[in-house]
């Protein structure tokens, strides 16, 4: 027959261990367990209580506010604002559902007539032929098909209403005195935080949007994606402004 393992037999406390454990259990409230190691000196008294301290508004954050332990810890070290984390959260999973939404490509795969604002100013209506990585090709009005990079168009709109967004743009003087044209390098753009985007779509209040060129528009974030922001301006109009082309946001 094989060998019965025995359990080794616990060895006992010496009975002033064991006292001053059951002391600080019964005095401080900390599990017998950590008052042997304080009586032992393998702790502290002090570090126990504030361990246990932790714990507990870490476990009171989680049920509260139903987070996970990882998140709630950050939270009660001071090493991150739970607000800002959820946010964070939230856009991530907004856009794991609205990464890829384009615009340039709804307008293509619909055959819907668009007006474009093209650097440095020229609105351009037609009808978008075909789309690749960073450009696109169009037929304007009553003319030859066109090439147009992506990293050129300042925003989209319906031709219906080119003279409503004409006549709520206006020009930051500021920004458009700085003569910046479209910026190649994603390095050096102006990357906006998708929390910042997802922030602005949660409260639905009016901010203004200014392109590189100094195109301002105020409205509110209806949708928002890797590359586009859908806004609805303060006088009506839909307008998707690019976000490679934005310069500020105020």
């Amino acid at each position: 027959m094989p060998e019965v393992l025995k359990k080794r037999p616990k060895k006992k406390l010496p009975p002033e261990i064991a006292e001053k454990a059951r002391r600080l259990n019964e005095q401080n409230g900390i599990p017998f367990a950590l008052a042997v190691n304080v009586a032992r000196g393998k702790d502290t008294l002090s570090n126990v209580l504030n361990r246990m301290l932790r714990d507990s508004k870490v476990q009171k954050l989680m049920d509260a506010r139903g987070v996970p332990k990882n998140i709630a810890q950050v939270v009660v070290d001071g090493k991150a604002d739970l607000d800002r984390l959820l946010l964070k959260q939230r856009a991530r999973q907004y856009l794991s559902e609205n990464w890829s939404r384009s615009v340039i490509d709804e307008l293509h795969k619909s055959g819907t007539p668009a007006a474009l604002l093209v650097d440095p100013d020229e609105v351009v209506t037609g009808g978008i032929t075909g789309v690749d990585t960073y450009e696109f090709r169009l037929v304007p009005d009553e003319a030859d098909e066109r090439t147009v990079r992506k990293v050129d168009l300042h925003c989209v709109f319906a031709p219906n209403d080119a003279k409503a967004v004409r006549e709520a743009a206006s020009i930051d003087t500021g920004i458009r005195k700085l003569d910046l044209g479209p910026e190649l390098s994603p390095q050096k753009r102006i990357n906006f935080k998708h929390a910042e985007f997802q922030g602005r779509l949660e409260s639905g209040k009016t901010a203004v949007f200014i392109t590189r060129r100094g195109h301002r528009f105020s409205g509110r974030i209806l949708w928002y994606s890797r590359w586009e922001v859908g806004i609805a301006l303060d006088a009506g109009p839909e307008v998707t402004i690019f976000r490679h082309g934005l310069q500020n946001i105020a």
